[in-house]
């Protein structure tokens, strides 16, 4: 993989990001890919971000080229104060195993999170995610998720979580899911 990264400042808290990459032929054992490239342009005014990233690349089993159109923004900076954030992606020939479902297919994903990090370092987070394919017009997976952290040192971080299964059209069971941990940064 060969890649290239940016960033032009214009002034304090002002800046263009360019991102670029190329992936050449390689194989994974039962797929073949072929080459695969991705850009990526954003733009920062201050806490606020907004970004595009464009990825295409070839695959044996189609005869189309996997594409993926990414639009992201994002307000703040996650674990100082208010913290907003949100992808919509929007996809050609998707590949995705998940429900028995192994073909190609058009898809459309949305991820958002709003956190917010108090002064005495808890950090209170609720994000949802969604995957459809849109060719059968159903749901691959829904889900949205509350998470408490908190700071016990700089480099020690406890957290809570649960993840509510909103449904889908593949599998009939809820796939509801709790975590508690800690991580520790070196």
């Amino acid at each position: 993989m060969l890649s290239y990264r940016k960033t032009f400042m214009f002034g304090d808290g002002v800046g263009l990001n360019l991102g670029a990459a190329w992936q050449g032929e390689n194989s994974d054992g039962a797929v073949d890919y072929g080459d695969r490239g991705q850009i990526a342009l954003s733009f920062d005014l201050g806490g606020i971000n907004v970004g595009y990233a464009f990825t295409t690349g070839s695959v044996s089993s189609s005869d189309d080229d996997a594409m993926g159109n990414i639009l992201s923004a994002k307000f703040g900076s996650y674990g100082d104060g208010l913290y907003v954030a949100a992808v919509y992606e929007m996809g050609d020939s998707f590949r995705n195993a998940l429900g028995g479902n192994a073909g190609a297919y058009d898809s459309t994903s949305i991820e958002a999170i709003a956190a917010f990090a108090l002064e005495n370092s808890l950090n209170i987070s609720l994000n949802y995610e969604s995957h459809e394919n849109d060719d059968a017009s159903r749901t691959v997976f829904s889900q949205m998720a509350l998470q408490v952290e908190y700071n016990f040192t700089p480099a020690f971080i406890g957290y809570a979580g649960y993840q509510l299964d909103l449904g889908n059209d593949y599998l009939d069971n809820d796939d509801d899911k709790y975590a508690l941990g800690v991580r520790y940064y070196l």
